[in-house]
């Protein structure tokens, strides 16, 4: 283990325990890369009502409010802030949604489902129907769900997803297979 990733840790550790030095240190640490892990679901146009600071700001009030949550690591905090992202941008597309009443479900394109980790964030509708797709994927294999929360809201890499998931890189690959053909049959349209 890298000195940076045992120092994350050890800040995880001081911080739970109330260190308000230790929770500067871990704004400073993790910032930057929650900032970068926002801006892959924005797009230029910013399609989602969010900015990227808006977002990163938000899913970090959320995460210090996890005290009682017992970090183990730096992956482990890493994968609760994925899914902290994950709610923040599903809880503001929700909301934006309740204003415009009666609007279309939109399909995703198995093209855009299949390259979950590219660059090019979801509009609010897609994102919605991705959030739908993933919570019954969960219900039928909650690994392959949480594979797809990690790389996509994560923005980890198949090694570090699947280290997450205590299991092996193939196993994460074919469970990541598995999520594509589930996501690309509940979202609707054909590669």
């Amino acid at each position: 283990m890298s000195a940076v990733r045992t120092d994350l840790t050890q800040l995880l550790v001081h911080w739970k325990n109330g260190d308000l030095n230790a929770e500067s240190a871990l704004l400073e640490a993790v910032y930057p890369v929650l900032k970068m892990i926002a801006a892959k679901h924005m797009s230029e146009r910013d399609r989602i009502a969010f900015a990227v600071t808006e977002l990163v700001n938000e899913a970090y009030m959320r995460l210090i409010e996890q005290r009682q949550i017992p970090f183990a690591n730096r992956r482990h905090f890493f994968a609760i802030a994925a899914r902290v992202m994950r709610r923040v941008l599903i809880d503001q597309v929700r909301e934006r949604a309740a204003e415009k009443r009666g609007a279309d479900w939109v399909h995703v394109s198995m093209g855009q489902a299949q390259h979950l980790h590219a660059d090019k964030g979801l509009d609010g509708d897609e994102l919605l129907a991705l959030d739908q797709a993933l919570a019954q994927l969960e219900r039928v294999r909650p690994r392959a769900a949480k594979l797809v929360e990690l790389r996509y809201f994560g923005g980890m890499t198949f090694d570090e997803a699947a280290a997450d998931c205590e299991v092996s890189l193939a196993t994460a690959k074919r469970d990541w297979q598995f999520a594509v053909v589930f996501l690309q049959d509940r979202l609707g349209r054909g590669i």
